[in-house]
């Protein structure tokens, strides 16, 4: 059985390997000139979302649907009658 001693050290690893990483690629943009990069958790959420609560998705999709579809214009003829107190 492993001590705790190894344990921890093999969970430090990756975390240490991450911010690494992290120091060697900023300063790679930097030199390059890339700027900085925008980075957005809302992947992440949807990710999680998915997880969790998959129906989520197909709200989400319906409800982007629903902001996407033109509003019928109305007839030059109901505008004609509009104001016409003998028509229902």
């Amino acid at each position: 059985m492993p001590s705790v001693e190894v344990i921890l050290v093999l969970l430090a690893l990756p975390i240490v390997a991450a911010a690494i990483f992290s120091i060697y690629d900023s300063r790679r943009r930097k030199r390059l000139g890339l700027g900085k990069r925008r980075a957005s958790m809302g992947g992440g959420f949807g990710v999680m979302d998915e997880l969790f609560h998959p129906n989520a998705h197909e709200a989400r999709i319906i409800i982007e649907q629903k902001q996407e579809e033109r509003v019928p214009m109305p007839s030059p003829e109901d505008k004609e009658h509009e104001h016409d107190p003998k028509r229902p």
